[in-house]
């Protein structure tokens, strides 16, 4: 139901015209308590509903780089191997909407409560705890460099539920990306004084046709190998 209600990716504000301001005020957060390793600021959004009884769960594809996010049965969680991603901030509560498998990037009782307390803070006194969550990652900087940068692509598979892979931008084939800016997290220079460099995008346009999806209607099952093939064979990923 936290999934479902959120507002879908196509009518989401932009966080990049609109809140610019917002986006930098809440990196200065993170980056003032040290923690932009572990945390991010990131468009809260959905994209196709979950059926009942799911979750959003994000695994290595572990090929090209790929990771996929599709709609899992949790019947016994398990905090050595799964964590929270994306944490939603109401007026008297944190709830959280994804995950992702593996351990959690930080303990989390090393994050100090007046941290999380001024992000709250912040997006209840603006009004923008439906517009922007805060998201859990491996943001940390490799002697001075950035991780590279994502884009994510809807994929709807046969008749399975569709799902979403996030792919490195360097992968994408020339002319098939229009890149939405979704996610931030801070630079290894700091946060700028000028508007400040995504790291995650929606691919919100990947064929001719605007469809927003990738298709595939083959007989092929789903493997990460038969994803890449497919995305490969649509002039999505470079081979």
């Amino acid at each position: 139901r936290r999934y479902n209600a959120l507002p879908n990716i196509r009518v989401q504000p932009r966080l990049q015209d609109q809140h610019v301001g917002h986006v930098k005020a809440l990196l200065e957060i993170i980056q003032n308590y040290g923690m932009g390793d572990v945390f991010g600021i990131h468009a809260l959004h959905s994209h196709c509903a979950l059926p009942v009884g799911t979750v959003r769960l994000e695994s290595n594809v572990s090929l090209k780089g790929l990771t996929w996010t599709k709609a899992t049965v949790i019947e016994k969680p398990d905090a050595d191997n799964m964590h929270a991603t994306f944490f939603k901030f109401n007026e008297d509560s944190v709830v959280t909407f994804e995950f992702a498998e593996g351990p959690s990037p930080f303990n989390m009782a090393k994050i100090p409560a007046e941290f999380i307390s001024n992000i709250g803070s912040f997006l209840v006194k603006h009004d923008l705890t439906n517009i922007i969550a805060l998201e859990v990652g491996n943001f940390a900087k490799s002697d001075g460099v950035e991780p590279e940068p994502t884009a994510e692509i809807e994929v709807q598979w046969g008749q399975d539920i569709p799902f979403t892979v996030v792919v490195p931008t360097s992968v994408l084939k020339q002319g098939v990306d229009n890149l939405i800016p979704t996610g931030w997290h801070v630079p290894a220079t700091g946060v700028p004084d000028g508007k400040p460099p995504a790291g995650e995008h929606w691919n919100k346009v990947i064929t001719p046709k605007e469809t927003h999806k990738v298709h595939y209607d083959g007989i092929e099952p789903l493997t990460p190998a038969n994803l890449v093939k497919m995305l490969v064979e649509q002039d999505i990923i470079v081979d």
